[in-house]
């Protein structure tokens, strides 16, 4: 039942000004004139209000989140048997986008790339967490930021492990100078760069080949999504697979997440607290569905 007051001039048009507001179906329960002689009502609009189109719902929700107007087309327009927002969205999430999940912590080789203050040390730490026999190798090129290895060694050093630093801009370096085994878990945490900076970008990708540790996207949530696109192409241009979302959590929208994933990257997981030794949510279309629907149902509820 949704109930409301209001004052009009005469009880015709207090039942006018509940239709416009609650609709066709509204009821004006109460009438009484008042001291002024205006008329108050108490609407009752709860007499069989249409049922909202999934369809909209979904459309709605992803305008809400700054989803790519391409992928939010495409995803409306597929041909699939009548169900609610949440499984149209997590059918069509599944259909358009890719999900993969981090590969097994024992086999991990990554290289964490993405904007600066991004929660890449962080999350280096949090992989490093994650129970590998043996420890994971911890290399990092944040070496000019002041405190950047400082943080990353108090990261990992319950762990056992002590970082290394690498600078694969300087003359002459290469891979055979880090005698990097062959296998095993391999963690490089890098220095945040500019979407725009093919230069710092290849670098690092000629690091991620000599290593053989796989580039992975890792993007604040509450990134703008058009820049959140720019770096997703950045990141596939050096053969990154995958897209880790920090500060999952506190994120009112999804679009930098969902333009990384549209521009062909793979939805991994998400950071949902700082605290490194836990909070690495796996994302699949059914979790991401929830969530975008979720946000987007809080900020249309009325305060």
């Amino acid at each position: 039942m949704r109930l409301k007051f209001l004052s009009a001039d005469d009880p015709r048009e207090a039942a006018f000004r509940a239709a416009v507001q609650l609709g066709p179906s509204a009821v004006l329960v109460e009438n009484e004139a008042n001291a002024d002689g205006s008329f108050a009502g108490l609407i009752d609009g709860a007499a069989e209000r249409p049922a909202l189109d999934p369809i909209e719902v979904v459309e709605d929700a992803l305008n809400f989140h700054d989803a790519p107007p391409r992928l939010v087309l495409r995803l409306i327009e597929r041909k699939v048997r009548k169900a609610d927002a949440l499984h149209l969205l997590e059918s069509g999430l599944k259909a358009l986008l890719k999900f993969s999940a981090l590969p097994h912590a024992a086999r991990a080789r990554l290289m964490l790339v993405g904007p600066p203050a991004a929660g890449k040390t962080t999350l280096v730490g949090k992989l490093a967490a994650r129970g590998t026999t043996p420890v994971a190798r911890v290399l990092t090129t944040d070496i000019h930021r002041p405190g950047g290895v400082e943080q990353l060694a108090e990261f990992v050093a319950v762990l056992g492990i002590d970082p290394e630093r690498v600078d694969p801009t300087a003359p002459g370096f290469t891979a055979s100078d880090l005698t990097v085994p062959e296998s095993g878990p391999l963690l490089i945490d890098t220095a945040g760069l500019d979407a725009a900076d093919t230069a710092g970008f290849a670098a690092l990708g000629r690091l991620a080949e000599q290593t053989g540790a796989e580039p992975m996207l890792a993007l604040p949530a509450m990134l703008d999504a058009s820049e959140a696109r720019l770096f997703a192409q950045a990141a596939l241009a050096i053969g990154a697979k995958r897209v880790v979302v920090t500060r999952l959590d506190i994120a009112p929208r999804l679009g930098a997440l969902i333009a990384a994933a549209d521009a062909g990257l793979a939805v991994s997981a998400g950071s949902i607290t700082q605290h490194f030794a836990f909070g690495l949510k796996p994302l699949t279309a059914t979790v991401l569905a929830h969530h975008i629907l979720e946000l987007a149902a809080e900020k249309a509820r009325p305060e």
